[in-house]
């Protein structure tokens, strides 16, 4: 399964933005975990958009609303990351509402573009229409995933200090965390493709 665009640039543009303070300790991405990473958010994204375009079919409508993501979020995501989640996307759509310059990635001060979510989008569900916070609401929710994803992973690094991050350590991870390798599994289940993890 090979992404149609690279997430690979933000997940490093957010690790980068993790270990500025010195909190975390700066190490390098393998290869393998990098791909392992990207495929994950891939397949999170395709079953997050899915089960709005499922919603949204279901209620004869055309538009996905920045609610209908919302919806998303609260039927998808494990309880401990639903809060932060839901928090963080309201956060950054309210950002977006009353900021009227710059780009999408300014008003809503975020790391993954939301034009990138839109265009995904509509090349799967083209008979949907996206409003204009909707793809700012999906942008925040990648973020917010790998955001919680790397700080594990960096934290990890940390216990055991090491330097170089491989998929192996990814694999601990996710194991150690029963809620997020479920919410991972699931997707991986939906979208059709075997998990790795």
């Amino acid at each position: 399964m090979t992404p149609t665009f690279k997430f690979l640039h933000y997940v490093r543009l957010i690790v980068r933005r993790l270990t500025v303070g010195g909190e975390l300790p700066q190490v390098q991405l393998s290869a393998t975990f990098c791909k392992k990473i990207e495929e994950i958010l891939f397949v999170v994204l395709m079953h997050f958009m899915g089960s709005i375009a499922r919603t949204i079919r279901h209620t004869n409508r055309k538009t996905v609303d920045v609610a209908d993501v919302q919806l998303g979020i609260y039927t998808l995501f494990p309880l401990h990351l639903r809060a932060l989640v839901a928090k963080i996307v309201d956060e950054k759509i309210k950002n977006f509402e009353t900021t009227t310059t710059g780009s999408h990635v300014d008003r809503a001060n975020l790391t993954v573009p939301p034009s990138k979510c839109r265009r995904i989008f509509k090349s799967t569900y083209d008979n949907l229409r996206l409003s204009k916070g909707s793809p700012v609401a999906i942008a925040a929710m990648i973020e917010v995933v790998v955001t919680e994803t790397m700080s594990l992973a960096l934290k990890k690094s940390q216990e055991m200090q090491i330097q170089r991050m491989g998929s192996q350590h990814l694999d601990e991870i996710l194991d150690n965390n029963v809620e997020l390798s479920a919410f991972v599994n699931s997707a991986y289940a939906w979208v059709g493709v075997v998990s790795r993890v």
